[in-house]
């Protein structure tokens, strides 16, 4: 996602943690986070919900289905990604996943059971396992 709203709700991170973890995981980052989306994009039903994306820096594809994402690090299985679908999981070298941050999992594309705070929170994806971290990001409260 390039480009920013009018307003001061969106922000780009590249925190990148580093851990031992596999090699088909260790090249993905929470890039960039938008919580309070009001205009910026729709989702496939035309919501304008907040939304995760993760970058693959890496150099080859990554299938990041059946990794875990969670807005409670205290609880790193919260929502998993689907791993029934990898054409819609798996993320090209550089390039980018949408995810919804809506709690409606059963709408079209990639929704996360959970909503994104702009009071500000931290986010962390999480390998297969539930329990090695991949990367791990923490956002201020937003401006309004």
């Amino acid at each position: 996602m390039r480009g920013l709203t009018r307003r001061t709700s969106v922000l780009a991170v590249c925190a990148i943690l580093m851990v031992s973890v596999p090699a088909r995981a260790v090249s993905l980052a929470i890039n960039e986070v938008m919580a309070s989306n009001s205009e910026t994009k729709a989702d496939p039903q035309g919501q304008y919900d907040d939304w995760i994306e993760i970058c693959n820096y890496g150099g080859t594809p990554v299938d990041t289905g059946g990794l875990y994402l969670t807005d409670d690090p205290n609880d790193p299985t919260k929502w998993r990604i689907p791993a029934t679908d990898p054409a819609l999981t798996t993320i090209a070298p550089g390039g980018y996943l949408l995810i919804w941050a809506d709690g409606d999992t059963q709408a079209q594309g990639l929704h996360a059971g959970f909503k994104l705070s702009a009071a500000g929170e931290e986010l962390a994806l999480f390998d297969a396992d539930g329990a090695t971290p991949i990367d791990v990001m923490t956002f201020p409260k937003l401006s309004e």
